[in-house]
Formats: structure tokens, C-alpha cells, sequence
């Protein structure tokens, strides 16, 4: 598998036209993408990309998240922006052997409609005996994660807001894998 996450150079970039702080009164909050700066959405069709989905996640200081899988599984990817939670670490995970997590009995619906018609998310948990560390990052920069695989992010002693987009192509709306994602962002990555 690819890496897990490649840094952006797109500290420039707001994401959003709306206020952060608005994102911060609940954990997950789905944004309408009517609210997507419309700069970014410049950027990104440049490189043939658009946002299908996007929400975003305010957590306090020493909050875990489960560990979890986005949707379904698989191989695909987001970027996330990052507002604080300095020291806190995204962390990637491989399933262990012979565990099986039924997707349609433990799948939560997380679906909210947009006007993109955009994919429907949903969540699969894994407890921490189910799966093994495979990678841990800072967040400093914009990065592109794989979001595909059991994913968690462990905060220090600052709260954090994620604002995280889900990337499809621009005419098939379908979502990216990491070896598709990589050579369209390539300008914007930091070695």
C-alpha cells in the first residue's frame, strides 16, 4: 500500500467560506458544499478533481477516536485541513488475520444529502485487538490520507478541528485511490 499520508502545500487554502468557529459547537458537523471556498474548488478542478462530500470533526484535548474504517473499505482518499490539535497523530492500521467485521451489520449510516449528490458515508468501528499499527503522522500540513483503511487520531493537550473532503474525479465523480490521487496533487506536495 501507498503511504498514508502525503503533506500539501496548501496552508493558503481555506477550504470554507463559513467561520471555523461555527464547526466547533459539535463533534461531526456535515458541511453543505455550497460553503466550499470557491478558490479551492478552482484549485482542485485544475488538477480534474472536485469535492463529493465534506463534514467536519471538533474534538477536545487527550479525545481518541475509535478506530474506524470510512464508508465501506478500500482504497481511497481525502484531504484533510487541520485547525489546531497540535502534537495530535493520525494513525493507519491493518485488519489482523481471520477478522471479519460484517460491513452490513456494522456499518453506521452517516449520510447527510448534499447538492452534489455526493457518496454516502458510512462508518465500520474495529476495536484495538482486531487490527495492527502499520503508520502514525502529525497533521502539521493540508494532507491527502488514505481513509480506506482502520484510521484513529489520538489528541494531546489541544482541541483540534478536521475539516476533511471527500475527492472524486471531476467527471465520473468516481473517488480516488491513493496512486490516483498522488499524480494530481503532485505540484502541491511537500517531500
Amino acid at each position: 500500500m501507498n503511504k498514508c499520508c502525503i503533506s500539501l502545500n496548501l496552508n493558503n487554502v481555506n477550504p470554507l467560506t463559513i467561520d471555523h468557529d461555527i464547526l466547533k459547537i459539535r463533534h461531526r458537523t456535515c458541511v453543505n458544499v455550497e460553503y466550499l471556498n470557491p478558490e479551492f474548488v478552482t484549485l482542485l478542478k485544475t488538477v480534474n478533481l472536485r469535492v463529493g462530500y465534506l463534514e467536519s470533526f471538533y474534538s477536545l484535548p487527550y479525545f481518541t477516536l475509535p478506530i474506524h474504517v470510512d464508508d465501506l473499505g478500500g482504497d481511497y482518499t481525502k484531504i484533510n485541513f487541520i485547525y489546531g490539535g497540535s502534537g495530535s497523530l493520525m494513525h493507519w492500521y491493518k485488519v489482523k488475520e481471520n477478522i471479519i467485521v460484517p460491513p452490513n451489520s456494522m456499518a453506521v449510516d452517516l449520510a447527510t444529502p448534499n447538492k452534489l449528490n455526493a457518496p454516502r458515508p458510512s462508518y465500520i468501528p474495529y476495536t484495538p485487538d482486531q487490527v495492527e499499527l502499520i503508520e502514525s503522522n502529525p497533521l502539521i500540513y493540508p494532507s491527502l490520507i488514505q481513509a480506506g483503511c482502520p484510521h484513529n487520531v489520538t489528541n494531546r493537550d489541544e482541541p483540534r478541528l478536521c475539516i476533511t473532503t471527500i475527492l472524486t474525479d471531476l467527471t465520473t465523480y468516481k473517488r480516488l485511490t491513493m496512486a490516483e490521487a498522488q499524480p494530481r496533487l503532485s505540484k502541491f506536495m511537500i517531500n
